[in-house]
């Protein structure tokens, strides 16, 4: 275990693709809390600005950011800036999160001879990241699945690897009350509207529950909280199915907001493409919500069928359907799964394993090329 204060300081530079909403933005405060607890200093450098919306996730943590580039530009121009900043801040190494980052950072590092260390947030791979995976000193998987497709698919050697599960549960936040069959069915997700989160399945789930339980149609409801390129499809798409008054896309929350929209739900669903960690739907188990999800990164371990929530397989707007019938053949089911899913996530995510899993990792940095 690390000792807070027993080494001298280490300047991190921390490089993120952009400051567009997304998971990673909720989990960089406490990152960089961990840091700084043993005494090190952190630059956030962000390659560009993109929607921008993901800054005030820093912005209430009182972390201050420098931005590249106010819009989408070469990797190349960014690469020389990163260069500059570089020279002029003499980090001891470079943090890296996600792929378009992660390939300036690394090639920046070569140039100025500075080590990199490089997050993975997802089991997918750009050609460009399996090609120069060891210009990164280290890799760190947000969890084990994606550490498990570094050594494999990218071919990462395993003492090249360490595992920190971008996670961090939040106790303060729990459910309020677990449907019991009276009233609407309050369903819930949150995630960009962007390819990934494959909301345009979830929404044919709903209208095919609808279609075929004509009696219940009105008695389910869905909000899902996000943005992006989406937005204006599927808000058609749900005004196509005449949906307007049971789906709702409400846009971002404040991370106050976000834990009261858990409170309030009955079951999460995330029927996502691919995932690494997957922040929001731990985020749900944490808070007591069964969750309906498909089998992907680190959801394959925590979403076990009716132990902690629903597995969605095959044909996804037939499995939502048919879960949703069996919820409300049995609302009971819902306090026994949430229960399950809050225990196992309370756990294996809390406050002090984030933290130790960061000192590991800070502590081989240390010892293998920062003092060096």
């Amino acid at each position: 275990m690390f000792e807070k204060g027993c080494n001298s300081i280490v300047k991190i530079l921390y490089l993120i693709t952009s400051l567009e909403n997304g998971g990673t933005q909720f989990v960089i405060p406490q990152i960089v809390e961990v840091f700084k607890q043993y005494g090190h200093s952190v630059e956030i450098v962000s390659c560009e600005a993109r929607d921008m919306l993901g800054a005030g996730r820093l912005d209430e943590a009182g972390l201050s950011y420098t931005l590249m580039a106010s819009r989408k530009r070469s990797k190349i121009r960014n690469i020389f800036s990163l260069v500059k900043i570089i020279r002029k801040l003499k980090p001891d190494f470079i943090w890296t999160s996600l792929s378009a980052a992660t390939l300036v950072g690394q090639i920046a590092g070569k140039l100025t001879g500075v080590p990199v260390v490089s997050w993975k947030h997802s089991a997918t791979v750009r050609s460009y990241t399996k090609a120069i995976q060891n210009f990164s000193k280290l890799w760190i998987a947000d969890s084990p699945t994606v550490a498990r497709f570094l050594e494999t698919d990218v071919g990462v050697p395993k003492n090249h690897i360490m595992s920190w599960p971008l996670y961090c549960c939040d106790t303060s936040v729990t459910v309020s009350d677990y449907w019991n069959g009276d009233g609407v069915l309050r369903l819930g997700s949150i995630g960009r509207l962007a390819e990934q989160k494959n909301y345009f399945v979830l929404l044919e789930g709903l209208h095919l529950f609808r279609e075929r339980n004509p009696a219940l149609a009105d008695r389910v409801c869905l909000t899902i909280v996000g943005e992006g390129h989406q937005r204006d499809e599927l808000q058609s798409m749900i005004n196509r199915y005449d949906m307007q008054n049971k789906v709702s896309l409400v846009g971002l929350l404040s991370k106050q907001d976000t834990a009261a929209f858990l409170e309030h739900l009955h079951v999460y669903i995330q029927p996502s493409l691919f995932e690494g960690m997957c922040l929001a739907a731990h985020e749900a188990m944490a808070a007591g919500l069964p969750v309906m999800a498909t089998p992907v990164g680190e959801l394959q371990k925590s979403v076990r069928d009716n132990e902690t929530g629903f597995v969605l397989t095959d044909a996804l707007p037939e499995t939502i359907c048919a879960n949703l019938e069996k919820i409300f053949s049995d609302p009971s089911m819902l306090e026994r799964l949430g229960k399950r899913a809050m225990h196992d996530v309370r756990a294996d995510y809390g406050p002090d394993t984030f933290q130790e899993n960061g000192f590991l990792i800070l502590e081989k940095i240390r010892k293998d090329f920062v003092s060096a």
